[in-house]
């Protein structure tokens, strides 16, 4: 089977469904985040790719789907937003919750928002950016 992907909002392992075919029925498949801090909590059904397969053919699918859908955070290590450009900050330090801010970088540092106040990200295990959605 193809190797499962993380959940690219929390980074935790998601899980795959059914866990059992023979009480939750075949022929379908789900691969889903289900971590409490996830913000997301993302689902990716198997679009019935195999119609009639078995839940292992629908769990492949499925697995397939989750590895290659669009994630639309952005590493601060891949690119920075443009000077000026308010974004969502997320930023993850090992043993505490994921943080958002409403942020932007104003003449080379990451500022928030609301408050104005220089946000660091030397202690960030990860730090990742998206566009505000419109």
């Amino acid at each position: 089977m193809t190797e499962l992907k993380a959940c690219p909002w929390c980074k935790k392992e998601p899980i795959v469904l059914p866990e059992d075919p023979e009480r939750e029925g075949d022929g379908w498949a789900q691969v889903r985040c289900i971590t409490g801090d996830c913000p997301a909590k993302p689902v990716v059904n198997d679009g019935l790719d195999c119609a009639l397969g078995s839940s292992d053919d629908m769990k492949e699918a499925a697995i397939l789907r989750w590895n290659t859908r669009a994630s639309p955070w952005i590493s601060v290590e891949d690119r920075l937003p443009d000077e000026g450009q308010e974004v969502i900050l997320r930023m993850g330090i090992e043993g505490y919750p994921i943080t958002y801010s409403w942020a932007s970088i104003e003449k080379g540092k990451w500022v928030e928002m609301y408050d104005y106040q220089t946000i660091s990200l030397a202690m960030a295990d990860q730090a990742d950016w998206m566009p505000i959605p419109e």
